[in-house]
């Protein structure tokens, strides 16, 4: 199955006390403009450094993932 499963977390929100659960092999953020403030482009950094020390995590473009995708939907 692929596509959108469920909602999690935005990334210019207060990760600290949770990261967003794991639900699937992919997870896809986005931001809009309006939530970087100087407020949310903190919060953005620390929940990148937070999902880079997760062990085996890998960021992709959105166009490596459907290409993956793609693939193993082929297998």
């Amino acid at each position: 199955m692929s596509g959108l499963e469920n909602r999690t977390q935005l990334l210019t929100d207060d990760w600290q006390q949770q990261l967003p659960q794991r639900g699937s092999d992919v997870w896809a953020f986005f931001f809009h403009p309006y939530d970087l403030t100087e407020s949310g482009m903190r919060k953005f950094q620390a929940n990148i450094r937070r999902l880079q020390d997760l062990p085996a995590v890998e960021f992709k473009t959105a166009t490596e993932v459907s290409t993956w995708l793609s693939a193993r939907d082929r297998s």
